[in-house]
């Protein structure tokens, strides 16, 4: 059975690494959906529907996955998965890191922290395409992702 396709929250405050990531998942998984957040306080707003945020999400059909930049102002990866992580309705969320940063520390701390993957930017666009297919491919087809939790 063919599952819909994945519904993804990209966090990422850098325009042109959005408008990459965006313009790569077009090419590795095109019926992949994508919303954005420029850092973790708006990420967890969408998430949570605040502050005019209701309408991205319906409850029953939020995102599938997130895709998490560590570096970025405001509340950073780092902070934004730690309290993700802790907020029943949204722990069960897969959360993978996608970042330029490949210090080992970085790295750890996102695994121990609740990260499901962590990937570094590739440097080129037929990198990032592979990554973002074999992505796609593991979340959207071989895993079985949690189903989705509502307030009610």
């Amino acid at each position: 059975m063919k599952r819909a396709p994945l519904s993804i929250l990209l966090l990422e405050d850098d325009p042109a690494d959005e408008y990459l990531v965006r313009m790569a998942m077009k090419q590795a998984s095109p019926d992949t959906r994508i919303s954005t957040a420029v850092d973790g306080r708006e990420g967890l707003a969408l998430l949570r529907r605040e502050d005019g945020f209701d309408k991205v999400f319906d409850m029953l059909s939020g995102p599938d996955l997130i895709l998490l930049d560590i570096n970025m102002p405001g509340m950073d990866g780092h902070t934004f998965l730690a309290e993700l992580k802790q907020d029943p309705l949204l722990c069960a969320l897969p959360v993978v890191i996608l970042t330029t940063s490949s210090d080992q520390r970085d790295i750890s701390q996102a695994y121990v922290s609740g990260a499901a993957g962590y990937i570094v930017k590739p440097l080129s666009i037929e990198a990032l395409i592979e990554a973002l297919r074999c992505l796609c491919d593991y979340w959207g087809s071989v895993t079985e992702l949690p189903k989705k939790m509502t307030s009610e």
